[in-house]
C-alpha cells in the first residue's frame, strides 16, 4: 500500500510538471472512442505508434502542433529540447499508450532518446557551415582539388552531406579527385547556404567514374555547392 501511494504521488508530481503533455493526452482520450482507445492500447507499443503516426497522428500534427493558434504544447516541447513535430507526436502517443497500459511513461528517457538521435545530424550541420565558410575564401581563377565519395558498385561519385554519419574517410585510392579552375562564384537566391562555384575540370584521377550519374570529361564544368563540397589545396 505504501508503494502504491509513493507511485501515486510521483505520477501526480510528473503530471503537474508536464501539464501540457498530459492535457494533450486527455484531449486525445476524449476525442477517440472507447473502442479506438482499447484497440490502440492492446497493440504492441511500436506497432501502435507506427500505425497511429499515419492515421490520427497526422491529424494531430496538422491541427494541434502545426496549424494550431495555441502553441502551448509546441513551446513545452521546445523548452524540453524537442523541435521536430514527428518527435513531439511520437512522445505524446507513446505516453498515451503507456498510460493506458498502466506503465511508467518514462518521459525523461523518451526525450533523451530523441535529442540523442538528432545530435550527429546537428553536428553535421555545424560542420557543413564551417566548410562553407572555408570554401568561401576561394575566388574566380583559383585552381582547386575536389574530393568526392565513390559508390564503387555503381561507379558513381557525389558529394556527401554528412561524411561522419556515412563513415567516409578521405582515401586517395578510393575517392574521385578532380582538379579544376573556378570560373564563377554565385548564388541562386538570398538564402545564406545557397552558394555555388562553377569549376572547369582540368584533370581527374579516375576515368571510369560518373559524377552524379553523368559522364564527366576534361574540359567539362561542374557545379559545386559550398556547403557540402570537399575542396582541398589551392595552387
Amino acid at each position: 500500500m505504501k508503494k502504491f501511494f509513493i507511485l501515486l504521488i510521483f505520477f501526480s508530481s510528473c503530471k503537474e510538471e508536464n501539464k501540457e503533455l498530459f492535457d494533450a493526452i486527455s484531449k486525445i482520450e476524449n476525442t477517440l472512442t472507447k473502442e479506438e482507445l482499447i484497440r490502440f492500447s492492446n497493440k504492441d507499443e511500436s506497432k501502435a505508434i507506427s500505425e497511429i503516426h499515419f492515421g490520427y497522428g497526422l491529424k494531430f500534427r496538422n491541427e494541434v502542433l502545426k496549424d494550431s493558434k495555441d502553441s502551448t504544447l509546441v513551446k513545452y516541447f521546445n523548452y524540453k529540447g524537442i523541435y521536430h513535430l514527428d518527435d513531439m507526436s511520437s512522445i505524446v502517443f507513446k505516453s498515451l499508450h503507456r498510460k493506458l497500459n498502466s506503465k511508467n511513461i518514462d518521459l525523461e528517457n523518451q526525450i533523451r532518446d530523441k535529442i540523442k538521435y538528432w545530435e550527429p545530424i546537428q553536428n553535421c550541420e555545424k560542420d557543413n557551415l564551417k566548410r562553407q565558410i572555408k570554401n568561401g575564401r576561394f575566388i574566380k581563377g583559383d585552381t582547386i582539388q575536389i574530393r568526392m565519395f565513390v559508390d564503387t558498385l555503381n561507379k558513381n561519385a557525389y558529394q556527401v552531406d554528412c561524411p561522419k554519419i556515412l563513415g567516409w574517410k578521405p582515401n586517395n585510392n578510393l575517392d574521385l579527385l578532380l582538379e579544376g579552375i573556378i570560373e564563377k562564384k554565385y548564388t541562386y537566391s538570398n538564402i545564406e547556404n545557397d552558394k555555388f562555384l562553377k569549376v572547369k575540370i582540368i584533370s581527374k584521377n579516375k576515368n571510369n567514374i560518373k559524377v552524379y550519374n553523368k559522364p564527366l570529361q576534361i574540359g567539362d564544368t561542374l557545379e559545386l555547392k559550398l556547403l557540402y563540397s570537399i575542396i582541398e589545396n589551392i595552387k
